[in-house]
């Protein structure tokens, strides 16, 4: 995709948060069922013996050659409770997460909720201002309890990305504990922006640190799809882009012209970026499931856990 595209593309997604932010957000409120998941996952491997072995530069890896297997979708009894997980992390120990393309702040409000005594250190990271709104952190007003220190940073990363601008040392954020990207993989443009942004989260991830990742897959789900076919060439037509291989044009409530860049990832997409984090950051697969939706298989995660030295 030529850098023109990309950064219409970019423009037009975020015109499209600026102008619906309050709608958007208002369906955006509950927690999505495979955070649950995810956060086991990353808890259960920052206190694990795998973690001793990576900050002595030993941590098992899975090869690159070694095929990544398809999502599997979460069965809805896999999740831990909460305070089992809480005390698998080691409540009491301060959490540093870089939340980038945060939103509405709800995975914050999510974490404040799911570890109820574990202080959290948070850096979110946007360029949506208008959701990300601190002065309302959750649909009733309720601020963020006192024991989540909350920092938050303008950026527009995508347009970072595909200005080939390294993003890590644009984010105001040491090396985290964990550090997620939800609901924003499938708006960056172009296979090399994705690949950077992975670069970015795991350089911005401590040794032994986890990265968290989910990736949508709309047009896995016949309704999704064929509202993303009809609304992709309805845009096209008016707009004139030439989009890559699983690039979509979505709207939003029917209203017109409002449209928003979206990629839809196929399992071998996935595969191609976990083997890359492998392979350039020697990190290894913790856990990767499919969840979310009426299907539970919206979205696909990945969980990484970054080795201790450079590969």
């Amino acid at each position: 995709m030529d850098r023109h595209t990309q950064e219409t593309l970019n423009q037009m997604t975020a015109r499209f948060y600026r102008k619906h932010a309050p709608s958007f957000s208002a369906t955006r409120q509950a927690p999505w069922s495979g955070w649950r998941r995810a956060l086991d996952a990353a808890l259960g491997a920052l206190s694990s013996p795998d973690e001793k072995n990576a900050v002595a530069g030993s941590m098992p890896r899975v090869s690159p050659q070694e095929p990544t297997p398809c999502d599997q979708p979460a069965h809805p009894g896999t999740d831990a409770d909460p305070g089992m997980r809480e005390k698998r992390a080691g409540a009491g120990d301060k959490l540093a997460v870089l939340d980038l393309a945060c939103g509405n702040l709800r995975f914050e409000r999510f974490l404040a909720d799911t570890l109820p005594h574990r202080p959290l250190r948070v850096y979110a990271v946007d360029a949506a201002d208008n959701l990300a709104d601190p002065s309302a952190r959750s649909a009733d007003g309720t601020p963020l309890p006192t024991r989540v220190s909350l920092s938050y940073q303008h950026l527009d990363m995508v347009q970072a990305l595909i200005e080939n601008r390294p993003l890590a040392p644009e984010l105001n954020a040491p090396a985290c504990d964990l550090a997620v990207a939800f609901g924003f993989m499938h708006h960056v443009p172009g296979a090399s922006a994705r690949i950077a942004l992975v670069d970015a989260l795991l350089g911005k991830t401590r040794p032994g640190g986890c990265v968290i990742a989910s990736f949508w897959q709309f047009m896995d789900d016949e309704r999704l799809a064929a509202k993303a076919i009809a609304t992709t060439a309805r845009a096209q037509a008016e707009r004139g882009l030439a989009l890559d291989e699983n690039d979509y044009l979505l709207g939003w409530q029917d209203v017109p012209g409002a449209y928003r860049y979206c990629h839809h990832f196929p399992c071998e997409e996935v595969d191609a970026l976990v083997a890359h984090a492998q392979r350039a950051h020697g990190c290894r697969l913790v856990d990767r499931f499919a969840a979310d939706g009426k299907t539970r298989a919206l979205n696909s995660y990945i969980v990484l856990q970054r080795a201790a030295s450079p590969v």
